[in-house]
């Protein structure tokens, strides 16, 4: 229904693949992802997911001190609590990211829900509770429930790019 690029993006040795990725129906589209492998810190999917991982883990990876590794540290609470996050044009400009975890039976991550959308065209607010359900789906038919929204989420964004609407959210 969305007409945009989806992908499932999951964390392997530091990178972020993308097993499953469908190509958005409209003439402008984001490329899908299938095949495709990028450094974690490098992507949105990627930011989240590590965030995810264990303090001891998420201390090694972190200990370079990139921009990247300082980005995933000051919104490492965010990230862990709400599951989600929301990029515009910090990887990929003109191109916004919303993704969402998915976890298993006993509330581990397994990978995230990624929708990628040309930055002119994407409403936050509509593309948001759409990626939830996605998350939420696929999360309960593996046994996990989720707890939290991305409304909060939704309205920090809407504030930020009203004021900066290519400055990246993470």
């Amino acid at each position: 229904t969305l007409g945009e690029t989806v992908s499932l993006a999951v964390l392997h040795n530091g990178y972020v693949q993308f097993p499953i990725s469908i190509e958005g129906r409209r003439p402008v589209k984001v490329s899908p992802r299938v095949a495709v492998s990028v450094p974690a810190k490098m992507s949105a999917p990627g930011r989240l997911l590590t965030a995810h991982l264990s303090d001891q883990v998420l201390a090694e990876l972190l200990a370079t001190n990139t921009p990247q590794d300082a980005a995933i540290k000051a919104q490492l609470a965010e990230l862990r609590s709400s599951g989600a996050i929301i990029d515009r044009g910090a990887i990929e400009s003109d191109v916004v990211a919303v993704c969402r975890v998915v976890k298993n039976s006993q509330g581990d991550v397994l990978g995230a829900i990624e929708v990628l959308v040309p930055q002119y065209r994407a409403k936050i607010e509509q593309l948001a509770p759409i990626v939830e359900e996605a998350a939420t789906s696929l999360s309960t038919a593996l046994g996990s429930i989720q707890k939290r929204t991305l409304s909060h989420l939704v309205e920090q964004n809407v504030e930020r790019s009203a004021s900066a609407p290519t400055k990246p959210l993470v």
